[in-house]
């Protein structure tokens, strides 16, 4: 955490990523709680001062120039948008919404420590609020309550959820970025998204500069409108968060009991289907469940949406697909019982730290104490073992190896897997 450290705000890998990261910045104010609290306050103030006049919270802020990443602040062309910051460098797409839930968190770690926060509550608890009716008013385009997505990057980057939507992309338009790229040449490779995910991935900024950000345009033409479970789950449990909040302190929580209903409802009535037993992202543009097994179902559990029934039903599709037999650590990112399974490429199958950390909880949260716990208990045996990795190949330990770090992968000395260690080794409350 000190280590990566910059100017009043977290960078996820000095190597790797060298800004500010949305839902990254979230768990660093987490991780900070417990080093200082101070910071984790700033952490959360610096990656709002990218926030836009819309309520629009923006994926990645650029405090400062480096030309070690790409694509940087010039691809994005925010200035096209009235409603983008003219004082700070932002890109035009947002990410999972964490702030609600992870302000709740550090409320109570700070009556743990017998800490008064309360101004810095009464400060960031309206922008957060903004920042969710952005989702509702720009992002909802039929009044669901199930904002959708612009962008793979708004949620897990390389998840088989989008190869859907990829197939029906027409890339004649699109150019070829491999050249610019940074990112596979300070890490393996293999474990990256591969160069034709980069093109995909710059044709849709690249659409949607050609819109000016405007929701409205792009809702009617855009090849990317995915409404993503573990996306909105997050915004539930966030919403969740600041009504418990926004109660404590006696502010008016109306919009955001609206707004709760409404997805909770349409969540299950959309997400659930009853052939697999399992919640499914849904493709606007295919007007179809994208049925892929991926670790975003179970984060339903952090939110509270699933009855105990259905509960039950994810609990064992987790068991009986997600790992092949004890040995495997929880939970992958992806159903391991998939033909396209990869144990060590990004989100197509590694287990991420952050994510156990949210499975964690909402295991607890539906009283399954034993599982919860051994989720827990590998999580910080595999960090503690391996090191500060992003993510790690949940497939058994392979015995009388020399190569210790078989298992870390991703970039090295990674913040939200040093915040959510914290966390996990020094508060032993549910949230």
């Amino acid at each position: 955490m000190q280590k990566n450290r910059r100017n009043g705000y977290t960078v996820p890998c000095a190597s790797l990523y060298p800004f500010q990261w949305n839902w990254d910045a979230g768990f660093h104010a987490l991780g900070w709680m417990y080093i200082d609290p101070v910071k984790a306050m700033d952490e959360i103030r610096s990656m709002f001062k990218g926030q836009w006049d819309n309520g629009m919270l923006p994926h990645v802020v650029f405090h400062e120039v480096n030309d070690n990443y790409f694509p940087g602040p010039d691809i994005w062309k925010i200035n096209l948008s009235k409603f983008s910051p003219k004082s700070i460098k932002t890109t035009g797409i947002t990410q999972l919404p964490v702030f609600g839930f992870i302000l709740e968190r550090m409320i109570q770690v700070a009556d743990l420590q017998q800490l008064n926060i309360s101004d810095f509550v009464k400060e960031i608890f309206p922008k957060i609020v903004a920042s969710h009716r952005y989702l509702y008013e720009y992002r909802d385009p039929y009044n669901e309550g199930l904002p959708c997505l612009f962008h793979n990057w708004e949620s897990t980057d390389n998840s088989p959820i989008w190869d859907a939507v990829w197939d029906e992309m027409d890339l004649s338009n699109a150019r070829d970025v491999s050249a610019f790229r940074k990112d596979n040449k300070k890490v393996d490779a293999s474990m990256r998204p591969t160069d034709l995910d980069y093109k995909r991935y710059i044709y849709l900024i690249d659409l949607l500069v050609n819109n000016s950000y405007q929701e409205d345009k792009i809702v009617k033409s855009h090849p990317f409108l995915v409404q993503e479970n573990m996306f909105i789950a997050l915004l539930i449990r966030s919403n969740e968060a600041l009504i418990n909040i926004g109660k404590r302190f006696d502010w008016c929580v109306k919009d955001l009991e609206g707004w709760q209903l409404k997805s909770k409802t349409n969540f299950n009535n959309k997400f659930w289907c009853r052939e697999e037993n399992f919640y499914y992202p849904f493709d606007l543009n295919a007007n179809s469940l994208i049925k892929k097994d991926i670790v975003g179902a179970l984060v339903a559990l952090f939110a509270g949406i699933p009855s105990a029934k259905q509960a039950g039903h994810l609990i064992t599709k987790m068991n009986d697909e997600f790992i092949q037999h004890a040995d495997w650590f929880l939970c992958p990112s992806y159903s391991s019982s998939a033909i396209d399974f990869d144990a060590k490429r990004y989100w197509r199958g590694p287990l991420w730290p952050n994510v156990n950390w949210l499975l964690y909880h909402g295991l607890l949260r539906y009283d399954f104490v034993d599982l919860a716990n051994k989720v827990k208990e590998q999580t910080v045996f595999l960090i503690e073992n391996y090191g500060m990795f992003e993510y790690f190949d949940p497939t058994p330990e392979e015995k009388n190896t020399d190569n210790i770090n078989h298992k870390g992968l991703g970039g090295p000395d990674f913040s939200w897997t040093a915040a959510v260690y914290l966390d996990l080794k020094y508060n032993q409350n549910s949230l």
